[in-house]
């Protein structure tokens, strides 16, 4: 997809039905519809789950990172007209691997990629880096309602 046609804040606000504290997308970087997406995740010393941890403690928890590449999946999936107003429920974890840790100031370039679809359930590879590092990497299942 062109960069003109890629979707900003207000059509990433259309697609998914999450808000600020709980938006985790802040960019989409590139579209193939009904195939693949990439976006990234800024994480700010802000964050809300950082609240009252010491300095030491401040890593971004595994649940939301899974969470930031499922909406980035979700909007994949939004993007097709036939799936809006449907709910995207994410099923499963398969050899999802979270191999460093992601930090205040650290910028999360993440990618899914559908593997397969049949009907209502399908699977998306995907992968999360920082500076190119791999920081999440697996298999994600989710079911359409």
């Amino acid at each position: 997809m062109e960069k003109d046609n890629l979707p900003g804040i207000d059509e990433i606000l259309e697609l998914l039905p999450h808000r600020h504290p709980f938006l985790l997308i802040d960019k989409v970087t590139g579209v193939l519809p009904q195939k693949s997406i990439t976006g990234i995740k800024n994480v700010t010393y802000n964050e809300w789950y950082f609240q009252g941890l010491p300095k030491a403690y401040r890593i971004v928890p595994a649940s939301i990172l899974s969470e930031a590449i499922a909406q980035l999946g979700a909007i994949l999936i939004y993007m097709d007209e036939e799936n809006r107003g449907r709910l995207v429920l994410f099923s499963g974890l398969r050899r999802v691997r979270f191999r460093k840790p992601v930090r205040p100031g650290d910028e999360v370039t993440m990618s899914v990629e559908v593997l397969r679809r049949r009907g209502r359930l399908g699977r998306f590879a995907v992968l999360a880096t920082v500076k190119e590092k791999i920081v999440l990497n697996g298999i994600m299942q989710f079911a359409l309602e």
